[in-house]
C-alpha cells in the first residue's frame, strides 16, 4: 500500500515539477515591454493586434511580441516614428492606433468631456430648482376640534 502511494506522489511531485518549468521556461516569461525608451513610445501608439484591447507595449502574447521585435527592427534600420505607424496602418488599418488621427481623435477627446459638462449642469438645474420652491404651508384659517364621539358613528 506505502508503495503505490509513494508512487502516486513521487509522479504528481514529478508532473508538477515538469509544469513548473515549461512554464519559467516559456519565450513569453522571459520577455516583456520594450526597455529603450523611444522603442516603447512608439508601442504605447497602437493596440496589440491579438486581443484589441490593451498597450502593445505592455501586452504579453506571442503576436505582441513579434510586433514588438519589429517595431524595434524598424527603428534601428531607420525609420522615422511616422513611418512606423503608416506601415502598420497600412497592414491592421486605423484601428491599430490607439489614438485616431484627426477628426476621430477630436470627437473621442470632446465627448465624454460634453457629456459630462452636461450632466453637471442638469445636476446644478434640478439642484436649483428644488431649493426654490417654498416648503408646504400649513393650512390657513381656524382649526375646527371635533369631538371623537362624532367620529365613532
Amino acid at each position: 500500500m506505502r508503495s503505490i502511494v509513494t508512487r502516486i506522489l513521487g509522479l504528481g511531485g514529478l508532473v508538477i515539477l515538469f509544469v513548473l518549468g515549461t512554464v519559467g521556461a516559456s519565450p513569453g516569461a522571459a520577455a516583456g515591454p520594450p526597455e529603450d525608451p523611444h522603442v516603447r513610445a512608439v508601442c504605447d501608439l497602437f493596440f496589440a493586434p491579438c486581443c484589441w484591447r490593451e498597450s502593445l507595449a505592455v501586452h504579453m502574447s506571442p503576436e505582441a511580441e513579434k510586433m514588438r521585435a519589429e517595431v524595434a527592427s524598424l527603428l534601428r534600420t531607420g525609420y522615422t516614428e511616422q513611418a512606423v505607424v503608416d506601415h502598420y496602418v497600412a497592414i491592421h488599418g486605423e484601428r491599430i492606433l490607439r489614438m485616431p488621427r484627426g477628426q476621430k481623435a477630436l470627437w473621442l477627446t470632446l465627448t465624454p468631456l460634453l457629456v459630462l459638462g452636461a450632466g453637471v449642469w442638469a445636476l446644478a438645474m434640478w439642484v436649483r430648482r428644488y431649493r426654490r420652491q417654498p416648503a408646504v404651508a400649513p393650512a390657513s384659517g381656524p382649526m375646527v376640534d371635533i369631538p371623537d364621539a362624532d367620529l365613532e358613528d
